[in-house]
């Protein structure tokens, strides 16, 4: 079996919370460290952006 590192951000902590559930309950993720504070500046439609996230370690 192959171990993989899954990087995700999500718009908050309460969704990351429940990604974060619905893997592990899953069994998809072995475990999950969630990192708030995360920013990520990106463009979008012509213009640059800048946004607070919430970033998922997922290990398999």
């Amino acid at each position: 079996m192959q171990a993989l590192l899954v990087l995700c951000t999500c718009p908050d902590e309460a969704s990351a919370a429940r990604v974060a559930e619905t893997l592990v309950a899953e069994h998809l993720a072995a475990c999950i460290t969630q990192l708030s504070g995360a920013r990520s500046v990106y463009r979008w439609q012509g213009a640059i952006e800048h946004s607070a996230e919430v970033q998922l370690l997922i290990k398999t």
